[in-house]
This record gives C-alpha cells, sequence and structure tokens, in this order.
C-alpha cells in the first residue's frame, strides 16, 4: 500500500513538472502566447496518435534539457481532438506535427523526433545566421569543431577588414 501511494505521489510530481515545462494550450490562447515569448515550439497531438505518444518522452527531454541549459525556449502542446480548428490555422496535415515560432513567424519541423534533433532546430533557427571571426585562429576552430577542411587559399583570399 506504501509503495502504492509513493508512486502516485511520483506520478502526480512528474505530471506537475510535464505541465510547467511543457505548457498545454488552447487554440486561442496560441497567438497570445507566441506574441509574448520569442522562441515557442508548438506540438499539435492526437492522444490516440501512437506517433504522438513515442514523442511524448522525447519532446519533454527537449523541454527539461532546455530548461536546465537556460535557453529562452518554450514548449507548448495542443490536443487537437479539442481544438478542431488548430490543423486548419497551423496546416495539420498529420500527427504529431511540429511548428516552431521564431518571433511569431512559424517554421515547420522536419527533423528526427528526438529531444537531441528538436533542440538542435530550435538552436539553428532562433541562432544568428552567421558569426563574424575576427582572426585566422577563430576560423580554424570553428573548422576544426565542425570537421571541416578549409584550403590555406581560402583563408588567405578572404576580405580582410582594411581592405
Amino acid at each position: 500500500m506504501k509503495c502504492l501511494v509513493f508512486l502516485e505521489a511520483l506520478l502526480a510530481i512528474a505530471t506537475l513538472v510535464h505541465s510547467k515545462l511543457v505548457l498545454p494550450l488552447e487554440e486561442e490562447e496560441l497567438d497570445g502566447y507566441v506574441k509574448k515569448k520569442s522562441i515557442v515550439m508548438v506540438e499539435v497531438y492526437s492522444p490516440s496518435c501512437p506517433h504522438c505518444k513515442k514523442l511524448a518522452p522525447e519532446y519533454l527531454k527537449a523541454a527539461k534539457t532546455a530548461h536546465s541549459d537556460k535557453k529562452p525556449y518554450y514548449f507548448v502542446k495542443i490536443d487537437a481532438t479539442k481544438n478542431p480548428g488548430i490543423g486548419q490555422k497551423l496546416e495539420v496535415t498529420g500527427y504529431p506535427t511540429l511548428k516552431l515560432f521564431v518571433n511569431g513567424n512559424s517554421i515547420d519541423f522536419d527533423g528526427n523526433r528526438t529531444a537531441d534533433a528538436i533542440l538542435a532546430f530550435i538552436d539553428k533557427k532562433s541562432g544568428p545566421p552567421s558569426e563574424f571571426l575576427a582572426t585566422a585562429a577563430a576560423v580554424e576552430a570553428v573548422i576544426k569543431a565542425k570537421g571541416h577542411r578549409v584550403s590555406d587559399s581560402a583563408l588567405t583570399n578572404s576580405c580582410s577588414a582594411s581592405s
């Protein structure tokens, strides 16, 4: 009996944590929420969908990781069975559908449905399009980190700030 009570308490805590990291929204709340937050990942799902059930722990893991890494990302979910107009509004063609909103603009997610892929997608789509590298050493460090090779002529033939 004590074990059952303990498990119920754990489930209640997990549900509370989940609801704080992945906020359930209604269709009419979405526009206002997206206007208030600059980076919002939206999951449109159906509770009976097996693919949605498989995504749920990965989506929560992405939210937990973003939260622990102090990234300004917000995760929401909308139940399409309770919000039938959301499919047309967000051009949903199947479940689950993930849409990223960056400063109010919608971007379709088409990557793998893993926490790492979701976070990499958000990082890529919400970050700056490029980064200024002031020195050859900085360029070489990025090249090594990304696993690319660049010839010496590519580095010496680039424009410099003094030209």
